[in-house]
């Protein structure tokens, strides 16, 4: 059936939909992180 295929690549979609959740928020951890690292540099010239 024609429905079978874009099921699949609605299904695909979801998984790389996923996957870049799963980076975007892996990022923004490092981000705060490095933002946390930075705030810690900067107060030793205060």
């Amino acid at each position: 059936t024609p429905v079978e295929p874009a099921r699949l690549k609605v299904a695909a979609e979801n998984d790389r939909v996923d996957r870049l959740e799963a980076e975007v928020a892996e990022l923004r951890n490092e981000l705060a992180s490095l933002r946390q690292q930075l705030v810690e540099f900067q107060s030793q010239f205060e």
